[in-house]
């Protein structure tokens, strides 16, 4: 018969201290190591033996605890002390970290600000947000998918030691995929994620990608640097109708970078990661780019994102294969429709191996975008359409084709 472990017992050489939490997959404890340290101590109830994915699982651990201890990503990770099956009334899976200390999660961080915004500088924020970006980076780096990303699970340990004061641990990776290989569980048993995080895989039941993750630190970033969650609702109901609208709102900054371009391009960053779309979401790195406000290296972006070519069959196509602002004057070889154009109209741009299209809300007419006006950077993909659009009669003219 299983049993249920309680302050006292001693499990393979580690004697429980004290309950900390009682999970759907788990027990925890504080607890004693056969060397007298004290560590953090989990039992789990899933998968239980008799479960047909049990011994897989513990393989599967095996391998992510193997990651985590890779050299980027290790200090953003709670160093795993052991791991074993041991009879306990029923064969069990436990697994033991070291104990953190002296520091707070992120949800009391974010607690804090919504009860007192001024609570926390921009600064200071920004910090956290850099600390938690970089981890991610890392995580990803490592083809690590936490899955279950919340404030609760980003520890901040201070560390006066360290420019940034803070050292990020990630918890609760017990249920977290690789990117490259599939879960035990998969088709099997639902993937983990918390209520009003959840990202829009997450909703179809799809399998969790790195990019789920970054859906995710959209929503905590909007928390931590913006007016609050973007999705705010008062049931879940409500928050998956938001999502799956596909209409992220540009976050509304408390503060800004020392560059007003690096602030309008980590806005507009932000809120590609909570687009629909996975793909058209931005990488852990670009976010953490952006935050310390850059881009991502030019000459990368362009050899992955190649060239990209504007036709109308009129005139020679226009092909770019570095960022450019495209106006009157490199529109006016498609004939005298170019006049509707202002001097910069839009711009292309490479990001992430992608081409992008960014308008400019200022113009003198629309920017449309396979037949509808455009106010936010959207990815280009080939037969797109661009148009100009009059703001006065609504006719169109111009129509470019992309070319990729």
């Amino acid at each position: 018969m299983p049993r249920v472990p309680k302050a006292g017992d001693e499990i393979g050489g580690y004697k429980l201290i004290q309950h900390l939490n009682t999970g759907a997959m788990a027990w925890s404890f504080s607890a004693r190591s056969p060397e007298g340290d004290k560590v953090f101590f989990k039992a789990y109830k899933s998968p239980a033996v008799a479960v047909q994915w049990f011994h897989p699982y513990v393989v599967y651990q095996q391998e992510l605890n193997r990651r985590a201890r890779e050299p980027g990503l290790k200090r953003f990770c709670v160093k795993q002390v052991a791991s074993f099956v041991h009879t306990f009334g029923i064969p069990t899976f436990f697994q033991v970290y070291e104990f953190v200390e002296g520091g707070h999660d992120l949800e009391t961080v974010l607690a804090k600000i919504r009860k007192d915004p001024s609570s926390l500088s921009w600064n200071q924020r920004l910090i956290l947000a850099k600390v938690m970006m970089a981890g991610i980076h890392q995580l990803h780096e490592a083809k690590i998918v936490h899955c279950d990303l919340k404030p609760a699970n980003l520890q901040m340990i201070i560390d006066p030691s360290i420019e940034a004061h803070y050292q990020l641990k990630l918890i609760d990776m017990d249920f977290s995929v690789l990117a490259d290989r599939n879960a035990p569980w998969n088709g099997i048993a639902a993937y983990v994620g918390t209520p009003r995080y959840f990202s829009p895989e997450h909703l179809r039941g799809e399998v969790p990608k790195r990019a789920s993750d970054i859906f995710t630190c959209g929503i905590i970033l909007y928390e931590l640097l913006a007016a609050g969650h973007p999705f705010s609702a008062e049931t879940d109901e409500e928050y998956y109708a938001k999502i799956k609208a596909n209409d992220p709102p540009m976050p509304k900054l408390v503060g800004a970078l020392p560059r007003e371009s690096a602030t309008k391009y980590l806005s507009e960053v932000l809120q590609r990661c909570l687009t629909l779309d996975s793909a058209k979401r931005p990488t852990a790195k670009e976010v953490n780019l952006a935050l310390n406000g850059r881009q991502a290296d030019s000459t990368e972006v362009v050899a992955r994102a190649g060239t990209i070519r504007l036709t109308n069959g009129v005139g020679t196509p226009l092909s770019f294969n570095i960022a450019a602002c495209v106006g009157r004057d490199l529109l006016r070889q498609f004939g005298e429709a170019s006049r509707f154009a202002d001097d910069h109209q839009f711009t292309l741009e490479p990001r992430d191996g992608e081409w992008w299209l960014v308008p400019r809300p200022e113009t003198m007419n629309f920017t449309l975008y396979n037949e509808k006006p455009l106010d936010r950077p959207i990815r280009l993909n080939r037969g797109d359409k661009i148009e100009i659009g009059s703001r006065a009669s609504g006719r169109t003219v111009l129509p470019l084709t992309v070319e990729l």
